[in-house]
Formats: structure tokens, C-alpha cells, sequence
């Protein structure tokens, strides 16, 4: 059975060089602040981002701002399932049948086991609705 969960993810942008990224993933370390998932690209001109996960959302803030670090922080749902393939297909569809817009996913699995979508929307409350119905 899938668990949909209100969570909230943080994007920090970094510079676009080696070792930029371990170093903000490194303030976080260093406070044992556990993620549940995260992402990174780079765009160009200099910039890249993280997208990131705490499972502490208040201690991620407070080590990220003490390490220099300016984070925006999203509601995000967090869709939790065994995985499978067609599984994330399944889970867009239906957002996208219900009418409501994504704005970003991510996911990442470990093995045969479960799977973890983070899922920005246009309506997180709603789609909240449609993704545990």
C-alpha cells in the first residue's frame, strides 16, 4: 500500500565546481541530519542546485544557514511504494488525469524494496487526495 506524506524539500543553489556540492551535504553531516532523498545539477553560468530531503526539516535550515548556505523550503509530497516498474508513470498519470500540474518529481529506490517520489504540484492538497485514493 502506498504512504503519501507532506514533507519539505530544500533548494540550495551552489556554484557550479568540484566539490561544491559535497560541501553543502557536508554542513548537514556534520549535524547527523539524515536525507531521504536528494538530486543535484548543474544549469549553467556558474550555478547548480540541490534539490534535498531532511528528515529533520529545522535542523537542515539551522545547519545549512550557520554553514552559509540560503535554502528555499517547499511543501513537497513524499510518495512512498513498492516499487515497480511503470510505478512513477502510474503516479504522473494520475496528477495529470486529475488536472493538477507538476511542477517537479524526483525518485530514488533502493533495490526491489520501495521507492521514494519527491512530488512538487500545483496543488499539494489536492493531489495529497488523489495520489491516496
Amino acid at each position: 500500500m502506498a504512504q503519501v506524506m507532506k514533507g519539505k524539500e530544500f533548494i540550495v543553489e551552489i556554484p557550479d565546481e568540484v566539490g561544491a556540492g559535497a560541501s553543502a551535504l557536508e554542513a548537514l553531516a556534520k549535524e547527523r541530519i539524515n536525507l531521504a532523498c536528494f538530486v543535484g545539477y548543474g544549469v549553467g553560468s556558474g550555478k547548480a542546485f540541490l534539490h534535498l530531503v531532511p528528515e529533520d526539516s529545522d535542523r537542515a535550515s539551522a545547519a545549512l544557514r550557520d554553514a552559509g548556505y540560503q535554502a528555499q523550503v517547499h511543501d513537497a509530497l513524499l510518495y512512498v511504494s513498492e516499487d515497480r516498474p511503470g510505478l512513477a508513470a502510474e503516479v504522473l498519470r494520475k496528477l495529470a488525469d486529475a488536472g493538477i500540474s507538476l511542477i517537479h518529481c524526483y525518485a530514488t529506490s533502493v533495490g526491489a524494496t520501495n521507492a521514494l517520489l519527491v512530488i512538487r504540484t500545483s496543488d499539494d492538497d489536492r493531489a495529497a487526495g488523489v495520489l491516496a485514493g
